[in-house]
């Protein structure tokens, strides 16, 4: 086997699907084009203590509307972060699933050890409208489900829930404009035999991003409604910290 051919031919499929540049200052990365960020942005982000502290700020903020079991998040994400704002936006909008994938496989080491302890069930992406998902091509939630799922070894859970409404981004919206457009905006089906051997299974909603974390509230009570004995928890791959 020539051996230099099938390294060019690696380094060619790294080259098409996992850019070059850093996602955080656009600079070439030069060590590792399994990277998502330069060593320089390394610096400037943090993994989240969400997995250490019971009883965490971000928790606090989300079981406000829901009394969650586990609330974790990977990286903290300030106002004035542009490094972790660039790497939502390649993952959401620019196809750049990898970075779910490569994320989601990091975070899942970390807290694979309490997801086991809390006996989760299973992965559940918050669900695109059929719309908005034929207009992107793809789920970013659902890639960063698949990182996680790769080094915790948990089921992809994808069909007890469903988005129903076509509802308005909700990055310009108030408060009181977000729950009005999330209302209603989920709809959950009990799965015949689906966790019947387990007595109060436990799912874990993972989505991008959290900021007032009303979408994911919005689908807890829906969960719930249709699994009234499950414990649901949330991972986010990033949370807003205002």
């Amino acid at each position: 086997m020539d051996w230099s051919v099938t390294k060019a031919h690696t380094e060619w499929f790294w080259d098409i699907f996992f850019p070059t540049h850093c996602l955080g200052c656009r600079e070439t990365l030069q060590y590792s084009k399994r990277e998502v960020f330069c060593p320089v942005c390394h610096l400037q982000v943090f993994i989240s203590d969400t997995h250490l502290v019971d009883n965490h700020p971000l928790k606090n903020r989300l079981c406000v509307g829901f009394p969650f079991k586990l609330v974790l998040g990977k990286y903290r994400y300030p106002n004035q972060s542009t490094v972790i704002s660039n790497m939502i936006h390649g993952l959401k909008y620019q196809n750049l699933r990898y970075i779910g994938h490569l994320e989601g496989a990091h975070y899942g080491q970390i807290i694979s050890p309490l997801l086991q302890k809390h006996e989760v069930s299973a992965l559940i992406p918050v669900p695109l409208h059929w719309r908005k998902k034929l207009k992107r091509g793809y789920n970013q939630s659902y890639e960063y489900a698949v990182g996680l799922s790769q080094t915790t070894g948990l089921p992809i859970n994808t069909n007890i829930i469903r988005r129903v409404k076509f509802t308005k981004s909700q990055t310009q919206l108030n408060k009181s404009e977000r729950v009005k457009n999330m209302k209603n905006a989920f709809r959950a089906t009990r799965t015949p035999n689906a966790y019947q051997a387990t007595n109060q299974p436990h799912f874990l909603l993972v989505d991008d991003v959290s900021t007032s974390g009303i979408t994911l509230v919005e689908m807890a009570h829906t969960l719930r409604r249709a699994y009234p004995d499950a414990d649901i928890s949330v991972c986010t791959l990033a949370y807003k910290d205002y």
